[in-house]
Protein backbone atom coordinates (compact mmCIF):
# COMPACT_ATOMS: atom_id res chain seq x y z
CA UNK A 1 0.00 0.00 0.00
CA UNK A 2 3.26 2.48 1.22
CA UNK A 3 4.23 2.17 -2.95
CA UNK A 4 0.71 2.64 -4.18
CA UNK A 5 0.27 5.82 -1.72
CA UNK A 6 3.98 7.44 -2.88
CA UNK A 7 2.81 6.91 -6.68
CA UNK A 8 -0.40 8.64 -6.57
CA UNK A 9 1.40 11.31 -3.66
CA UNK A 10 3.74 12.23 -6.34
CA UNK A 11 1.48 12.65 -9.41
CA UNK A 12 -0.46 15.54 -10.65
CA UNK A 13 -2.81 13.34 -12.49
CA UNK A 14 -5.45 12.94 -10.15
CA UNK A 15 -7.78 15.35 -8.23
CA UNK A 16 -7.19 14.41 -4.28
CA UNK A 17 -10.39 15.45 -2.15
CA UNK A 18 -9.95 16.61 1.84
CA UNK A 19 -9.14 13.71 3.91
CA UNK A 20 -11.48 11.34 5.85
CA UNK A 21 -13.34 11.99 8.94
CA UNK A 22 -14.13 9.43 11.24
CA UNK A 23 -17.81 10.64 11.93
CA UNK A 24 -18.02 10.08 8.37
CA UNK A 25 -16.71 6.47 8.10
CA UNK A 26 -19.37 5.80 10.79
CA UNK A 27 -22.39 7.34 8.62
CA UNK A 28 -21.52 6.04 5.36
CA UNK A 29 -21.44 2.75 6.64
CA UNK A 30 -24.82 2.83 8.48
CA UNK A 31 -26.26 4.25 5.29
CA UNK A 32 -24.37 1.84 3.06
CA UNK A 33 -25.99 -1.04 4.75
CA UNK A 34 -29.57 0.51 5.21
CA UNK A 35 -29.27 0.44 1.19
CA UNK A 36 -28.43 -2.83 0.98
CA UNK A 37 -25.09 -2.61 0.08
CA UNK A 38 -21.88 -4.04 2.42
CA UNK A 39 -20.20 -2.43 4.97
CA UNK A 40 -16.63 -1.23 3.32
CA UNK A 41 -13.96 -2.83 3.99
CA UNK A 42 -11.35 -1.74 6.44
CA UNK A 43 -8.09 -2.11 3.63
CA UNK A 44 -10.35 0.05 1.49
CA UNK A 45 -10.97 2.33 4.77
CA UNK A 46 -7.57 3.13 5.07
CA UNK A 47 -6.81 3.94 1.95
CA UNK A 48 -9.71 6.25 2.24
CA UNK A 49 -7.54 7.90 4.90
CA UNK A 50 -4.82 8.60 3.14
CA UNK A 51 -6.81 9.75 -0.57
CA UNK A 52 -10.47 10.40 0.41
CA UNK A 53 -11.60 10.06 -3.38
CA UNK A 54 -9.32 10.55 -6.25
CA UNK A 55 -10.63 11.55 -10.00
CA UNK A 56 -8.92 12.02 -13.28
CA UNK A 57 -10.75 11.93 -16.91
CA UNK A 58 -10.32 8.28 -17.43
CA UNK A 59 -10.71 7.08 -13.32
CA UNK A 60 -11.91 7.79 -9.72
CA UNK A 61 -11.70 6.20 -7.13
CA UNK A 62 -15.10 7.23 -4.52
CA UNK A 63 -14.86 8.66 -1.39
CA UNK A 64 -16.27 8.92 1.21
CA UNK A 65 -17.75 12.52 0.54
CA UNK A 66 -20.43 15.37 1.37
CA UNK A 67 -22.77 17.48 -0.67
CA UNK A 68 -23.93 14.48 -2.93
CA UNK A 69 -20.71 14.71 -4.51
CA UNK A 70 -20.49 11.97 -7.81
CA UNK A 71 -17.34 10.57 -6.67
CA UNK A 72 -19.40 9.91 -3.08
CA UNK A 73 -19.56 6.31 -2.34
CA UNK A 74 -22.97 6.05 -1.45
CA UNK A 75 -24.32 8.75 -4.26
CA UNK A 76 -22.44 6.69 -6.83
CA UNK A 77 -23.86 3.12 -5.77
CA UNK A 78 -27.58 4.11 -5.61
CA UNK A 79 -27.20 5.51 -9.08
CA UNK A 80 -25.13 2.98 -10.61
CA UNK A 81 -25.03 -0.04 -8.85
CA UNK A 82 -27.42 -3.09 -10.12
CA UNK A 83 -25.25 -5.77 -8.22
CA UNK A 84 -27.10 -6.81 -5.00
CA UNK A 85 -24.38 -7.38 -1.33
CA UNK A 86 -21.57 -5.65 -3.31
CA UNK A 87 -20.54 -1.94 -3.56
CA UNK A 88 -18.51 0.14 -6.34
CA UNK A 89 -15.55 1.52 -5.11
CA UNK A 90 -13.59 2.85 -7.95
CA UNK A 91 -14.10 2.69 -12.02
CA UNK A 92 -11.94 3.73 -15.29
CA UNK A 93 -13.29 4.07 -18.37
CA UNK A 94 -14.09 0.75 -18.80
CA UNK A 95 -15.06 -1.13 -15.71
CA UNK A 96 -16.18 -1.32 -12.09
CA UNK A 97 -13.65 -2.13 -9.07
CA UNK A 98 -16.46 -3.90 -6.69
CA UNK A 99 -16.30 -5.21 -3.33
CA UNK A 100 -18.27 -8.54 -3.11
CA UNK A 101 -19.01 -9.53 0.10
CA UNK A 102 -20.25 -12.47 -0.47
CA UNK A 103 -17.37 -13.56 -1.85
CA UNK A 104 -14.72 -11.22 0.16
CA UNK A 105 -13.15 -10.43 -2.95
CA UNK A 106 -12.71 -7.53 -5.14
CA UNK A 107 -13.45 -7.85 -8.33
CA UNK A 108 -13.35 -5.58 -11.87
CA UNK A 109 -16.42 -5.77 -13.51
CA UNK A 110 -17.81 -4.98 -16.91
CA UNK A 111 -19.07 -1.44 -16.83
CA UNK A 112 -22.17 -2.19 -19.55
CA UNK A 113 -23.18 -5.50 -17.75
CA UNK A 114 -21.50 -6.23 -14.71
CA UNK A 115 -19.44 -9.59 -16.29
CA UNK A 116 -16.56 -9.84 -14.00
CA UNK A 117 -13.21 -9.57 -15.83
CA UNK A 118 -10.47 -10.23 -13.18
CA UNK A 119 -10.73 -10.62 -9.01
CA UNK A 120 -8.53 -9.95 -6.26
CA UNK A 121 -8.79 -11.93 -2.70
CA UNK A 122 -9.20 -9.79 0.19
CA UNK A 123 -5.74 -8.43 1.36
CA UNK A 124 -4.94 -7.76 -2.47
CA UNK A 125 -6.97 -4.04 -2.79
CA UNK A 126 -2.96 -2.65 -4.26
CA UNK A 127 -4.18 -4.94 -7.05
CA UNK A 128 -7.21 -3.70 -7.75
CA UNK A 129 -6.47 -0.02 -7.48
CA UNK A 130 -3.27 -0.87 -9.62
CA UNK A 131 -5.78 -1.71 -12.55
CA UNK A 132 -8.13 1.27 -12.23
CA UNK A 133 -5.74 4.08 -11.72
CA UNK A 134 -3.54 2.17 -14.42
CA UNK A 135 0.02 2.65 -12.51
Amino acid sequence: MKRLLEQIAQTNRYKKEAPLETIDIIQTQKTLVKDGYPFLPVEFIEFLKHHNGLSATDSAVLGILKNNSPLDICTYNKVFNAIENTAILAYDDMTYLVFDNDENTYKLVDRTDFVTIDEYLSGELVYALNSILHF
